[in-house]
């Protein structure tokens, strides 16, 4: 994430002689010796710094005395900085303050210790030494400060501490070994009401003040530093989500967003491709993906368009598998080329906007993506129409990134059942066909490629047969609940189970006639479907699959991209509903399928599992519907 500050913002300490000749920071009139520096800093615009929802945060001025060895503060109620090495950076656009004078800084470069003593090991000069702005994932995503209890407040505002303070720590500079990630810090001098004190001698020994944490507050930081060390590396649990369930409804959605920032929100499927190719004919370069498409023709008129990067970003989505997708029609035609055209769409799309987007193909991949502010996002193929029958197009696919498959989609192909044609169809549940021997055999290749096999829009048959032979846990990318909505495409409770037992997850769609097997369709359903896979398969084995731009009727208040944040809220007003449930469902038990995927395959290899060769037997001369061209054997081929 990049720090935005002032345009004219010295970089580093390369601005530090300017900013001495000018008494203060360069470009903006700021007194060096405190005055007016409330009200120049007022004048300024805001300077974000440090999590995406903060703006008007100021920055601290932090001078360094002479000798380098002691820290003061002109004024501490600007903002604050947090202290992660492995995160630190240099601060390009931070507005820091010199040595109060050109003199003071040349003396302290030059300054020597006698002839014959030793150079205090904690000592430092200006000189080739840049500061580090150091910037944590807890303190990008940490609360106000004006939230914290009171002593705590003081505590942030008194002390030099390198310990994380609930994703307010201070600022830290490289090297200075003294500092511990212990809270207590070491002041050189504390300044009365803002203003700092005439300048002094830099050899001069500074008394040094323990900035000390009253009862309430050491019970926090203990609170912080153990729940911290459960959450485990990467995400935390944030304090600010400790709500009542009867909260009012925007403090649980402010608790909700704090959360999706926390840990990310990981959609199963998405076909916004397919619209693209709909409404541009895969033509990128007339497609605006950071506008509001809901406002601009044609996506404006389409029920079936929910999707763009404004809305992703107020919906707090963090991975999203977009989906290749290409109709039942193209079978034993042109599927695999239309296929690979998704597929190379996609790709372009995520490299048109790398700010935004980030291509991710493993669990570890999708959570470096979301450190870095980005959305993660994954391949999947919808149908098994796409590999026409051949195992050579499946490893072909993987290896340009497809990451699941879905066995089928609203047609059967010479391998998997489907549910049915038509969504107003139905499905004989006891019908006996599901996979033949090689479909079978494409699991099992998915399996030692790594693939997700996805099972929405299967048939039950197929689901079994599925779960029978597959090493790794199974997804369902875009399905609801049989038990609640007796839709084919739906989940029973007998395979909500097995799909527990094999570690796999059932991502709930929002499509209308999924929920309610009607048209309408609201926020609670959504969540009885979800509750119901919690009760009956587990908290561990539930997920989101919204299936947005692939659908055109969506329940109430889940209009768009933009309204996982509402979902969650709702959710926080269920005591029944942890944190650290929240956190499986939005994304965390995708991750581990993922993960347990990734370990087969790897187990796969170490056994020397060699590639499947099975191929289906050629379809009959003759057939109208084939356009595959068929190997022979001529007289003069050599035995």
């Amino acid at each position: 994430m990049s720090v935005e500050g002032p345009q004219h913002a010295p970089s580093a300490l390369g601005g530090a002689e300017g900013m001495a000749k000018t008494g203060g920071v360069a470009g903006h009139g700021i007194s060096g010796d405190g005055q007016n520096t409330q009200e120049a800093l007022d004048a300024m615009s805001g300077v974000r710094y440090a999590r995406p929802d903060v703006t008007d945060t100021r920055t601290t001025c932090l001078r360094l005395l002479g000798d380098g060895r002691d820290w003061e503060e002109p004024d501490l109620s600007f903002g604050f900085f947090s202290g992660s090495p492995d995160l630190a950076r240099p601060a390009q656009d931070l507005l820091l303050a010199p040595p109060k004078t050109h003199e003071d800084k040349a003396a302290a470069r030059s300054s020597s210790p006698p002839e014959g003593s030793q150079q205090p090991e904690a000592a430092h000069t200006w000189k080739d030494e840049p500061l580090f702005l150091v910037e944590s994932e807890a303190q990008r995503l940490g609360r106000n400060l004006e939230e914290l209890p009171n002593d705590i407040q003081e505590h942030i505002l008194r002390c030099q501490c390198s310990c994380d303070h609930l994703g307010y720590g201070n600022f830290s500079r490289k090297g200075v070994s003294r500092l511990t990630n212990g809270c207590s810090g070491r002041l050189a001098k504390m300044v009365a009401g803002g203003q700092s004190q005439p300048n002094q001698d830099p050899n001069r020994k500074v008394k040094r003040q323990e900035c000390g944490l009253g009862t309430r507050a050491r019970a926090w930081v203990c609170v912080v530093v153990v729940l911290g060390a459960a959450a485990g590396v990467g995400v935390g649990v944030p304090m600010a989500l400790r709500v009542d369930p009867d909260a009012s409804f925007p403090q649980r959605l402010a608790s909700a967003k704090t959360l999706l920032k926390d840990s990310p929100l990981f959609d199963g499927h998405n076909d916004l491709p397919w619209n693209i190719r709909k409404f541009m004919h895969n033509k990128l370069h007339s497609f605006n993906f950071t506008a509001e498409l809901k406002k601009l023709r044609p996506w404006s008129r389409s029920s079936w368009s929910h999707t763009d990067l404004p809305r992703l970003k107020d919906g707090l989505v963090g991975a999203q598998f977009w989906v290749s997708y290409v109709p039942c029609e193209a079978q034993r035609l042109n599927a695999v080329q239309l296929t690979i055209e998704q597929i190379d769409l996609i790709k372009r799309l995520i490299e048109q906007y790398p700010e935004d987007l980030r291509l991710a193909t493993s669990a570890d991949e999708v959570e470096a993506a979301f450190r870095e502010g980005r959305i993660a996002s994954l391949i999947g193929v919808e149908g098994g129409h796409a590999i026409q029958n051949s195992l050579g197009v499946l490893r072909a696919l993987r290896d340009l990134g497809v990451r699941y498959l879905t066995l089928t989609h609203t047609c059967s192909t010479p391998w998997a059942e489907c549910a049915r044609a038509q969504e107003t169809d139905e499905e004989d549940p006891n019908s006996p066909r599901g996979l033949t021997q090689f479909g079978k055999t494409v699991v099992r290749e998915m399996n030692r490629l790594g693939l997700l096999v996805d099972l929405s829009h299967v048939s039950q048959a197929t689901m079994r047969e599925a779960l029978e032979v597959s090493r790794a846990p199974v997804i369902f990318s875009h399905s609801s609940v049989y038990a609640i909505c007796r839709n084919p495409r739906n989940v029973p409770d007998d395979i909500l189970q097995r799909v527990a037992e094999k570690g796999g997850v059932v991502m709930i769609s929002f499509y209308n006639y999924f929920l309610t097997c009607s048209e309408k369709a609201t926020i609670s359903n959504v969540i009885e479907h979800i509750n119901h896979v919690r009760k009956v398969a587990g908290v561990d084995h539930v997920g989101i699959g919204a299936d947005f731009d692939g659908i055109n009727m969506l329940p109430e208040r889940l209009g768009d991209v933009s309204g996982y944040p509402t979902l969650f809220a709702e959710l926080l007003g269920d005591s029944s509903w942890t944190l650290e449930d929240l956190r499986k469902l939005a994304g965390q038990n995708l991750l581990r399928v993922m993960r347990e995927a990734e370990q087969v395959r790897r187990d796969l290899q170490e056994q020397g599992l060699r590639p499947y060769e099975e191929e289906l037997p050629p379809e009959a001369p003759g057939d109208s519907s084939s356009c595959f061209y068929r190997f022979s054997k001529t007289p003069n081929d050599s035995e």
